[in-house]
């Protein structure tokens, strides 16, 4: 069985280098490519993909961002969504897993371990990159230690 699989970044040029990489694995097939928000939320609700590969952004006001991804997990739940950015952040990383993505990564991620990430999410599971992993620890810990500290 073929997974179908939207790729939405406004870098033209990355949208081709994932595609590339994920189109060599054969259970995997790449619907669209699409920059703009709009252009993702008209293309999931026709082509109803399995997954979702994104990258939020908020400068462009069309951009694809958390509010765009927490509409397309609202209307169709069953759409896995894994978000690969450059400017990962604890703040970034908690809206969109908050907005329902199952999955996390920094762009700079080797092409196996998107493979692996992708086929992860598309059996159910959810992956989250040790650098998002670490962000969201030292979020924790900071959290805790100034509860804590507000404490005593």
């Amino acid at each position: 069985m073929k997974h179908s699989i939207i790729l939405a970044d406004e870098n033209k040029f990355f949208l081709e280098g994932i595609a590339s990489v994920l189109s060599s694995v054969k259970d995997i097939e790449i619907l669209e490519r699409v920059r703009y928000g709009s252009e993702l939320e008209n293309t999931v609700y026709t082509r109803n993909p399995s997954m979702i590969i994104a990258d939020p952004v908020t400068e462009h006001p069309d951009g694809v961002n958390v509010a765009v991804i927490q509409k397309i997990k609202q209307e169709q739940p069953e759409t896995k969504i894994l978000i690969l950015s450059m400017s990962l952040n604890l703040r970034l990383v908690l809206e969109v897993l908050t907005a329902g993505a199952e999955g996390c990564t920094p762009k700079a991620v080797e092409p196996e371990e998107l493979v692996f990430a992708v086929h992860t999410i598309l059996s159910g599971g959810m992956y989250l990159n040790s650098k998002v992993i670490r962000l969201l620890v030292d979020g924790y810990i900071k959290n805790a230690a100034y509860r804590l500290l507000q404490s005593t």
